[in-house]
């Protein structure tokens, strides 16, 4: 006998068509009350293509994973950063918000960056000229709160937002231009150097920090749009500001920019009305700040995501398991200074004493940055002497290991708490007392062959049942 109201469908179809209205009563029924639990499944994917549609304020999609932190590390290593450099966003010049800047203080100083509407570039003395009268600057309790652009911070190697405001950015009496809608966006630069990986990454991580928090906030005059969206990145160019060479990571600037990195002195005669960007300065990095102390934190929202920009950047994101059958241990290679004296003998003996591990040396600064970062992929673990180098950590697979060899009276902790925010294993041993008292920056290095085999040991170790592999410890 067929069901009431469904006859001709058959019994089966409508059982299937009962249980489906039910399943949806049931639904609904959990959606308003309160006592039972609701599921909502809102992939990140259709989170962020209405995001780029709308072109809205919104986190960026890479971090749409937040894992729960103390309040230290979310100010510092997680997307808490974000938002309260999104919130100290503060309007300067006038009520037409000809400037806009952002302040963090994570530390006992404020570090600040800004966006500048409608600059105008002259060629003849090589300026912005921004449509900002200073001495006009509304007093509210933000512009009361925060740093004007004249007190900002200044950093060492002559960079940051004060040097680019200061030198390269001309304010001037906004009645002398007329308001327009540019496109285009320009980010203005004034870097350390051009070869340290420490200093270069940190200042780039500092430039997509500072553009996340654009695409993060919404305009004064139109509060549904952001001061940058994703789509931006084709109408944006970033301008190199010193006479440094270019180096190794100079197309990484390009990261965000689709249009070509080029030098100040470069920049077309008719460049005219630009949106100007002065993004934070590598030296207010918190993954800098307090490198000096060890800090509790075991992730960061903010590090991970920067990593996995680099590494599709140069198209080398790599999420496979372990499968080699050896163990990787690429020891960095110093060839100006501070070397671990028999460091050839040191390893020669490793290699023989742990037929698991393929052990090279590399000499990192012999090769380009895409080589490097191909080499860090393969490796399970990275040691070698405290320097610039071990910046590649923030590469290396997930759960790996790091050793640093520090110099006897050193005691830094920058590249303990990277391998800890991107979960790795870290071992650290010091060197021989020099009782010449050298400077450690320059010296050569020596360590027992035994403490140097023990450290070594410890770490290889750590990596005998990752992945696919399975040896016992001894």
């Amino acid at each position: 006998m067929p069901l009431i109201g469904f006859s001709g469908l058959g019994k089966r179809r409508c059982s299937l068509l009962l249980g489906s209205l039910v399943l949806a009563s049931v639904f609904l029924f959990a959606y308003h009350h309160p006592l039972l639990p609701v599921y909502e499944f809102t992939g990140p994917s259709t989170i962020t293509s209405a995001a780029e549609e709308k072109d809205v304020p919104v986190l960026p999609a890479p971090y749409t994973t937040v894992p729960d932190q103390s309040p230290f590390c979310a100010e510092r290593f997680g997307t808490t950063y974000l938002d309260k450099l999104r919130d100290s966003a503060t309007q300067y010049c006038n009520e037409s918000s000809a400037l806009t800047c952002f302040h963090s203080q994570t530390v006992d100083r404020w570090d600040s960056f800004c966006f500048g509407k409608e600059a105008k570039f002259q060629p003849e003395d090589g300026k912005f000229h921004l449509g900002c009268d200073m001495t006009r600057t509304r007093k509210t309790e933000s512009t009361s709160e925060f740093p004007n652009p004249s007190n900002f911070h200044k950093y060492w190697y002559d960079t940051g937002p004060s040097r680019v405001l200061d030198s390269w950015v001309q304010m001037e009496h906004e009645a002398e231009f007329s308001p327009q809608k540019s496109q285009n966006y320009t980010i203005l630069v004034k870097r350390e150097g051009a070869t340290n990986v420490w200093h270069c990454l940190m200042e780039i991580y500092s430039m997509v920090l500072s553009l996340d928090i654009l695409q993060m906030t919404s305009q004064p005059d139109m509060p549904l749009k952001p001061f940058l969206s994703e789509r931006d990145a084709v109408n944006t160019q970033l301008i190199i500001l010193d006479d440094h060479e270019d180096g190794p990571y100079y197309e990484l600037w390009s990261i965000f920019a689709k249009k070509k990195v080029i030098r100040v002195k470069d920049v077309p005669p008719n460049t005219t009305f630009e949106n100007i960007i002065v993004p934070l300065a590598g030296g207010s990095n918190p993954l800098w700040q307090g490198d000096w102390k060890i800090n509790s934190c075991e992730s960061s929202a903010l590090l991970d995501t920067f990593a996995n920009r680099v590494l599709a950047f140069y198209s080398l994101q790599n999420t496979k398991p372990r499968q080699n059958e050896k163990i990787t241990l690429t020891f960095i290679n110093r060839v100006d200074g501070r070397r671990l004296v028999d460091q050839e003998k040191y390893l020669k003996k490793l290699q023989n004493e742990f037929p698991l591990v393929k052990v090279q040396s590399i000499d990192f600064a012999a090769i380009s940055f895409k080589e490097q970062l191909k080499i860090i992929q393969e490796t399970d673990v990275l040691a070698g002497v405290h320097g610039a180098g071990l910046t590649h950590g923030i590469f290396l697979p997930p759960g790996s290991a790091m050793v640093e060899i520090l110099p006897n009276t050193l005691n830094h902790k920058g590249f303990r708490n990277v391998a800890s925010l991107r979960g790795h294993s870290y071992f650290s041993t010091h060197a021989l007392k020099d009782s010449k008292k050298r400077n450690w920056q320059s010296e050569d290095i020596s360590i027992e062959i035994e403490r140097f085999m023990s450290v070594m040991e410890v770490a290889i170790k750590t990596m005998y049942n990752k992945g696919l592999r399975n040896y016992d410890v001894s």
